[in-house]
């Protein structure tokens, strides 16, 4: 109940940030995100961890370079996909990482977002996503019929990691 609480908080306060000034403090995301990458970590998924950490380091490395680190990135995936007591559960966050990772590089989602999605798949597992992607969906109806062009997307991620949170509150 108490992480529950904590998430929603810290949702809150970066969902001021984004209605207010279009824009959310890079310690405000960061600091959460690798905090779930090390508590991965502590909680022996360190394959999981590893991978995260690798998506941020290729982000600044140019396309042409990567060829090592995408191996190494292959190699990270393989071994938590073996070394993993659910190897489905690890295969499909790794895959969720990679493709929100990707949207972000593609520039269709900001960086805060990226990061806070990132971090809640890290603490809360994927479903997360569907009431988040729920909620997007009405939120980007409403924007489309008032004729908004964009739209502060961490609002539907308070919103659906709320209501997920109200109805399965996290085990640990």
């Amino acid at each position: 109940m108490i992480l529950a609480i904590g998430v929603c908080l810290w949702l809150a306060a970066c969902t001021v940030f984004d209605l207010k000034w279009r824009e959310v403090p890079a310690a405000l995301t960061l600091l959460p995100l690798f905090g779930a990458v090390l508590w991965n970590a502590l909680i022996g998924k360190f394959a999981l961890a590893l991978f995260v950490l690798l998506l941020f380091i290729l982000a600044d490395i140019p396309v042409r370079s990567r060829g090592f680190a995408n191996g190494l990135q292959a190699a990270i995936f393989c071994m938590g996909l073996t070394t993993s007591p659910e190897p489905v559960l690890a295969g499909t966050v790794m895959l969720t990482m990679l493709v929100i990772w990707s949207i972000w590089k593609l520039e269709k989602m900001g960086g805060a977002d990226a990061h806070v999605l990132m971090a809640l798949v890290l603490l809360l597992g994927p479903s997360v996503l569907l009431p988040i992607t729920v909620v997007s969906g009405v939120q980007g109806l409403i924007h489309l019929l008032v004729h908004k062009k964009t739209m502060p997307f961490m609002v539907s991620i308070f919103a659906g990691t709320c209501v997920l949170l109200l109805t399965q509150p996290p085990a640990f």
